[in-house]
């Protein structure tokens, strides 16, 4: 059977093999040209995309500093107008509906607070119990310098109340 099928093929003549090889010639530069087409097609497809995507970066970069402006402008007027509350809940309230935040009505405070620690130590007298006590105020002061946001102000005075429990 499988010799029945190759005789029916017969033998290539040169004509046959030059005939059949210009056919597949003209069908890869046809599919040549389909390619070179498509790349092209994608190249500028890329070319739309990327300037899609600019175009979108400078929008939202924009957007951004318009909500900026509008919230300082905001905040100055609340400010001058004595609106400071209003605005605060105004504000948080709209925040939680917008995609890009009003700037919220903050600045920085310094707040002194004086703090009365009371230490119990077991000591011998009333020097040592201001040594030890000493040693333990230092180490608090230290914690509370290691706040970013705190420091603490040591009173050097020594006027300690020294009490028996």
């Amino acid at each position: 059977m499988i010799t029945t099928a190759v005789a029916d093929l017969g033998t290539p003549t040169p004509e046959s093999t030059q005939e059949h090889l210009n056919r597949l010639s003209a069908r890869i530069t046809t599919q040549n040209a389909l390619i070179a087409d498509l790349q092209a097609a994608a190249a500028h497809a890329q070319q739309q995309l990327t300037a899609a995507h600019d175009r979108y970066e400078l929008a939202v970069r924009q957007h951004q500093t318009d909500i900026a402006t509008i919230g300082a402008r905001l905040c100055d007027e609340a400010e001058d107008r004595s609106w400071c509350e209003e605005y605060d809940t105004i504000v948080d309230k709209l925040n939680t509906q917008l995609t890009v935040a009003l700037p919220l009505r903050e600045r920085d405070f310094e707040v002194a607070a004086d703090v009365r620690v009371t230490i119990q130590v077991t000591a011998r007298g009333n020097h040592d119990a201001e040594e030890q006590a000493g040693e333990i105020v230092r180490e608090i002061e230290r914690v509370i310098d290691g706040h970013a946001q705190c420091t603490a102000h040591p009173n050097d005075s020594r006027d300690w109340e020294i009490r028996s429990a």
